[in-house]
């Protein structure tokens, strides 16, 4: 397995997410087929716009078989291979910037895990995290039994508790697309959300259901 990780940039301290651009998902789940060019790719969206805003990356951790062919794009730029950081062209107006993988395996089977922080240019303490698993279809990946999902309680006055496989993630999403909360951990605090309806997205594999959630 192929694995390289910046440690350097794993010293700078996480400090704070932005408010000026939302990545799609946090986590990405794909399926790259063993003979195909495959692309990957997390829209962003620009809440700045029409106003110009920059932004800059830096690939924090990889991991994936050394067969594999994993080129990066991203709003401005293909760059052939998988760079340490980058630095997209301006976004204004309707632009949506984006970051996106190629991936070639090569017949090669395996899961390839990949790690950046995407930033306003200048100030890393505006990073988020975006995060992409990408398994082959070797691997055999099983039909997801949506049945098996379960989250509660529903309506929510402070926690809501998540019933699913250890490899799932969610995303939660206010009526008007705020992301409100994001993770993979089993259980999350709604006590200081405003009452209302919201949207509870989880990710399994490469599948993704979208349920209401209630918070009062």
């Amino acid at each position: 397995m192929k694995r390289i990780t910046l440690s350097l940039l794993l010293a700078i301290p996480y400090l704070a997410h932005a408010q000026n651009f939302t990545p799609e998902l946090e986590h990405y789940f794909g399926v790259a087929p063993t003979d195909l060019i495959s692309i990957h790719k997390v829209w962003i969206t620009n809440e700045l716009s029409p106003d110009t805003l920059h932004l800059s990356w830096k690939r924090v951790d990889d991991d994936y078989p050394a067969e594999w062919e994993v080129n990066l794009c991203d709003f401005g730029a293909c760059y052939g291979d998988l760079p340490g950081s980058g630095n997209m062209i301006p976004i204004y107006n309707d632009f949506v910037p984006f970051m996106e993988l190629n991936v070639n395996t090569n017949g090669v089977d395996g899961v390839g895990e990949f790690h950046f922080w995407v930033y306003e240019t200048g100030d890393l303490s505006t990073a988020q995290d975006m995060y992409f698993t990408i398994t082959t279809d070797l691997n055999g990946v099983a039909e997801v039994d949506w049945s098996q999902v379960e989250f509660y309680p529903n309506p929510a006055h402070e926690n809501v508790y998540l019933h699913v496989p250890s490899n799932a993630t969610f995303e939660l999403h206010s009526l008007d697309g705020t992301r409100v909360r994001s993770g993979n951990q089993r259980q999350f605090d709604v006590g200081d959300l405003p009452p209302g309806m919201y949207l509870l997205t989880i990710w399994l594999h490469a599948e993704r259901k979208t349920y209401r959630l209630i918070i009062q």
